[in-house]
């Protein structure tokens, strides 16, 4: 899909800064994620779709994580957390950090499915009761996924090329072959900035010439979601009302009409409202607006 993102350059920062503070999404919270002993899925609700090229969390691990597996199983990367990619199953493309304890410590591993093929590789190791900071990025040419934690890159190749990551988030799963031994306990504090409830995909015709635009979206999961429209004085001139959807909803061709818009440049955004509370969803990158023209 081809996403228009919003540019600032930096000789007129300043004076757009109310772009800034307006797409910032809402802030995140530490969360215990536990995998019940005899399981390999973490305890969790709902879906969380991530789109954008870059994944940041911060973790930490308690005496849970150390286990005796007595086989060559122990040696199997667990997973902590990441996305699926390419629009597609996490077993087909992902990208996610995985750990396992081996030799006395926490390795820290980079994870990921190319073309339904599992690849794995050290990264670094982590100290219990410490909280670390982990980042997969896109490199500059989208064809692989870069993997920093504690000052160290690993690079590993991607199984496409668009200009973003796509897809639903992954949590803390033990395995490999073997379930958990006894309960395990992770923190996780999503760092991305997305908090991917909704995502506006595609505006067109883009320019418009009729005065109305189609949108196409996803939903994540049961909520409300409008539509607000600034020109680039940041001024709202519209709103389109929440319509509550609900989760795992794609929308195509949601028809905007642009009541008594004259030509020129404006900015569309949505925004989710989940449990009476108003949370920020994206576009294209975290962050972002769509840019279209009025012709």
């Amino acid at each position: 899909m081809l996403f228009l993102r919003l540019q600032i350059r930096r000789g007129v920062l300043a004076s757009l800064a109310w772009v800034v503070s307006l797409f910032l999404s809402s802030a995140s919270e530490a969360k215990d994620y536990v995998i019940p002993a005899g399981n390999h899925y973490a305890q969790q609700t709902g879906l969380a779709l991530f789109r954008g090229d870059t994944l940041r969390f911060k973790a930490m691990f308690d005496s849970s994580a150390i286990y005796n597996l007595g086989n060559e199983d122990q040696l199997d990367a667990n997973k902590l957390y990441g996305a699926a990619d390419c629009s597609s199953a996490h077993m087909e493309n992902s990208a996610r950090f995985g750990w396992r304890w081996n030799q006395n410590r926490l390795e820290i591993m980079a994870v990921t499915h190319r073309g339904g093929t599992f690849y794995v590789e050290f990264v670094g190791v982590a100290e219990l009761g410490k909280v670390y900071d982990f980042e997969i990025q896109l490199s500059p040419d989208k064809n692989e996924y870069l993997y920093r934690f504690q000052g160290g890159t690993v690079r590993m190749a991607r199984g496409c090329t668009a200009s973003v990551m796509s897809g639903y988030k992954l949590y803390p799963y033990f395995g490999g072959n073997q379930v958990a031994p006894h309960a395990v306990r992770i923190k996780v504090e999503d760092r991305s900035d997305d908090f991917a409830l909704a995502a506006l995909d595609l505006v067109y015709p883009n320019p418009t010439t009729n005065r109305q635009i189609k949108l196409d979206f996803e939903v994540g999961e049961d909520l409300e979601l409008g539509f607000e429209i600034f020109d680039l004085s940041g001024r709202k001139v519209q709103e389109a009302a929440p319509v509550p959807y609900s989760g795992g909803t794609s929308v195509h061709g949601f028809e905007l009409s642009l009541n008594d818009f004259s030509a020129g440049m404006y900015l569309i955004r949505p925004y989710a409202i989940k449990n009476g509370e108003v949370k920020s969803a994206f576009v294209g990158a975290p962050g972002n607006a769509i840019k279209f023209l009025m012709l």
